[in-house]
């Protein structure tokens, strides 16, 4: 993990992505998430964290999901 976001952040995201019953786009995610989360790089941590896992969050288009 870096220091380019808070960890608190990153769990609300991925919280968001997984009740999430569609993909979501990085501005949908940015409305849900304090106002000072680095959205980008948070996906690309939790990107990163899920990778090899039976679960992984993928990006189709501009969308976001598990």
């Amino acid at each position: 993990m870096t220091d380019d976001f808070e960890p608190e952040h990153l769990r609300l995201l991925e919280a968001l992505l997984f009740a999430s019953h569609q993909p979501l786009d990085e501005r949908d995610l940015a409305e849900k998430l304090p106002a000072d989360s680095a959205v980008g790089a948070l996906l690309a941590e939790l990107q990163r964290q899920y990778a090899g896992r039976g679960v992984n969050l993928v990006r189709r288009e501009d969308k976001w999901a598990f």
